[in-house]
Formats: structure tokens, sequence, C-alpha cells
């Protein structure tokens, strides 16, 4: 299995990925990176091993009640899309040594 990292939306399914992981033959300590939406909820995952990419949430309710506000009221009945900014929250985003290495390799070429 080639795969690098699993991206998560929900930060309670950070143990059964691992779990499946390690089924598979794989290493999420060593060599599969997580990341998940949003903080780790301490009540359903207690590790520190998963890097977590924070939204602006108050931001991003305050443009879909803006959209749906301006849908029903007629002002625009285009699909609209809306960037915000991410914060990527620190965590142990953990690499092979020499996975690194070949992708050092690779840029080089």
């Amino acid at each position: 299995m080639d795969l690098d990292g699993v991206i998560l939306f929900n930060s309670g399914l950070i143990a059964e990925t691992k779990k499946s992981l390690a089924a598979a033959g794989r290493d999420a300590d060593r060599d599969v990176a997580i990341a998940c939406w949003d903080m780790v909820d301490p009540r359903t995952y207690q590790g520190t091993d998963a890097v977590c990419v924070e939204q602006p949430a108050q931001e991003i309710a305050r443009n879909a009640v803006e959209v749906l506000t301006d849908t029903i009221e007629g002002k625009c009945a285009e699909i609209r899309q809306i960037i915000l900014p991410t914060t990527l929250l620190p965590g142990n985003f953990a690499f092979r040594r020499e996975r690194e290495d070949t992708l050092d390799e690779q840029e080089q070429e």
C-alpha cells in the first residue's frame, strides 16, 4: 500500500484510523501522517501524533448565513465559492527519514 498520509474530517476517527493502518502493516507513528480538521477532541483521542487544520468557524457560519439569506431574498442564485484562511496546528507529523531523502533527491532532478 503506497500511502503517505490520511486526512480526516473528524478527529474522533484518529484512533480507528491508526488501528486500520496497523492492520494493513503500516505504522502511523513512523511512516503515515495523520491530519484532521479542527482541534483534536481530548475526550475521543489523547494522542499528540496528529496535525490539525484549524478553520475559522465563526467566519464560515457568517458566510453561510449571508449566502442563504441572499438566496432566499432572491439577491443571488449563483453558486459562490468563498475561500477562507486555515491554520496548521503543530503535531508529530513524522515521516520516515528515507522518505524525506527520496523526496529531496526527486526535487533536485
